[in-house]
């Protein structure tokens, strides 16, 4: 089975983002996988969702997709709250276009099952020691440095002092049920986030803090134990715009985001896309990369 992933095209934030989100979709027409995975932040309005995912339509091969962070925004008054957006509004739109909604239901075939979810932070990631408050941290804000997840996401009900602690305890708790239904021994079983687990991933040694401030809203290290508990083979996560990989025990996590133009090598959405898209072949609980992503 051929899978194709990313993450973090966001084709909002720049017109050669958008070129590559129909770069995709000729690289599926004349090569078809039997799967496209596209692991969070694809665009930050309902509206950006709709237009991306209706250029797939016509295509037969399997589309998956979860959130991330940036498509939980909610910052006019046309948007719905975030918790809407997550639950109702984005699951439609994926309907609407035949995309397969994963924080609904996991994806199983005779082969693979595929669990997905945003995930979320709750500072575990940052050094062991380090300068920030409880307040800076939950308030989004160290002096001038600021997460904008805490000016444009709305979340109603949840005080802000607790939000992220009850955000990831609410995607945890949805991520182990589908996990549980997509363990079977004869499938091989596929774990897809946006946000990552792994520390390994960031680089903290000889930057200021003001920078590794934002290490502690990159992932939780909460979710690790996820790995030992069930038979994944393969972790697909974004968030991170860089490209990661890590070989945890028998589970091969990848990490191959788009991310924003100012961060690309070569300003081609063509020859960019041949950096970031992987291509893994999925057989007898074995992955290959075939394109060296």
């Amino acid at each position: 089975m051929l899978l194709y992933a990313t993450s973090d095209v966001h084709i909002d934030s720049h017109e050669l983002n958008w070129q590559l989100w129909q770069e995709i979709g000729r690289v599926c027409e004349k090569s078809p996988p039997d799967v496209l995975l596209i692991a969070g932040d694809l665009a930050e309005s309902l509206d950006g969702w709709s237009r991306a995912l209706q250029i797939f339509s016509h295509f037969s091969f399997q589309k998956l997709i979860l959130p991330g962070n940036h498509d939980l925004w909610s910052r006019t008054e046309s948007e719905p709250d975030s918790f809407s957006k997550y639950e109702k509004d984005l699951p439609e739109i994926c309907n609407q276009h035949g995309w397969h909604y994963l924080p609904k239901n996991p994806w199983i075939h005779r082969e693979i099952a595929v669990v997905g979810s945003c995930c979320w932070y709750d500072y575990s990631l940052l050094p062991g020691v380090h300068p920030f408050s409880h307040e800076e941290l939950s308030q989004k804000r160290r002096g001038p440095v600021k997460w904008m997840d805490g000016f444009a996401c709305s979340w109603p009900g949840i005080s802000q002092e607790r939000l992220d602690e009850t955000l990831e305890e609410y995607f945890r708790g949805q991520l182990l049920q589908d996990l549980g239904m997509g363990s079977d021994p004869s499938k091989t079983l596929i774990l897809a986030t946006h946000f990552p687990f792994y520390q390994e991933f960031l680089r903290y040694e000889g930057i200021s803090w003001d920078r590794a401030y934002f290490g502690a809203f990159m992932g939780s290290s909460s979710y690790r134990d996820i790995l030992s508990s069930f038979p994944i083979k393969l972790h697909i996560c974004g968030h991170l715009h860089r490209r990661e990989f890590l070989k945890m025990d028998d589970c091969s996590v990848y990490l191959s985001p788009v991310g924003t133009v100012r961060e690309w090598t070569v300003k081609d959405p063509a020859a960019h896309l041949q950096r970031v898209l992987l291509k893994l072949e999925v057989q007898n609980q074995k992955i290959e990369c075939t394109n060296g992503a």
